[in-house]
């Protein structure tokens, strides 16, 4: 069941599921053919989680823009409704945890980075 590179996720996790299945077939003392299926599901499972690492890469521009006009809409959003710096530090610092802007403008980073590295733009 060795795959190439090119595989799509689905492809991946459809393999992944066959391999899962197999393993759940087979008899409890064939050990070798159980290590082969295991170091398989192994390899498998590591190229699923390099689409998730990696998810911006197969992601088309135009979708990756789409969401970094929302995530930039969002963060303008939160700023308009924080305090004056006078009346409500500890106030925005509460509203900044509570509304995620952390991840948020990390995540505005990440896209601009995904698009920064594309040779279309």
């Amino acid at each position: 069941m060795n795959a190439t590179a090119d595989l799509t996720l689905d492809e991946v996790t459809r393999q992944l599921a066959a391999v899962r299945e197999q393993l759940l077939q087979l008899a409890r003392d064939d050990f070798p053919r159980r290590y082969e299926l295991q170091l398989e599901h192994d390899r498998l499972r590591r190229q699923a989680r390099s689409f998730v690492s990696d998810s911006d890469t197969y992601r088309s521009t135009s979708s990756l823009l789409v969401e970094l006009n929302t995530k930039r809409e969002a963060l303008a959003a939160i700023q308009r409704d924080m305090a004056s710096q006078r009346h409500g530090a500890a106030l925005n610092i509460e509203m900044r945890s509570a509304r995620g802007t952390d991840a948020l403008v990390q995540r505005i980073a990440q896209i601009e980075e995904a698009l920064d590295s594309r040779p279309d733009r």
